[in-house]
């Protein structure tokens, strides 16, 4: 995929709109018992999956969990924990964008909080 500085994507096949987030996300690699788990930073959001920085590449196809954890438009934190799959990664200067789609679709009854978040943020 190619993307420009601004972070637009030619051939962007999203299915929802992504919305600015900041907070962070701890990804532990499914099935890799050596890999420590990685700390990075959230980026953006959407109900079907997110972007963050991370200082290392993750590739395509990698699967993973991820807990994340967020600062709500009204300052409060909270929480979430997802499941889903590298889908791409480019790197920016020493660290790297990383694309992560979720294996399902952001739920109001199994993550509540980000949903709602999700919600506000597109409203």
């Amino acid at each position: 995929m190619l993307c420009n500085e601004n972070n637009a994507c030619m051939g962007d096949r999203r299915r929802h709109k992504r919305v600015p987030v900041v907070g962070s996300a701890t990804l532990h690699f499914t099935g890799k018992k050596t890999v420590q788990p990685m700390a990075t930073m959230t980026v953006d959001i959407s109900m079907s999956g997110m972007g963050v920085y991370s200082d290392r590449p993750i590739e395509k196809g990698v699967s993973l969990s991820a807990d994340i954890s967020v600062i709500a438009s009204d300052g409060s934190l909270g929480t979430a924990f997802v499941e889903g799959t590298g889908v791409f990664f480019r790197e920016i200067g020493n660290f790297y964008f990383v694309g992560i789609e979720f294996g399902e679709e952001i739920d109001p009854t199994k993550q509540p909080f980000l949903c709602d978040e999700i919600q506000k943020l597109l409203n």
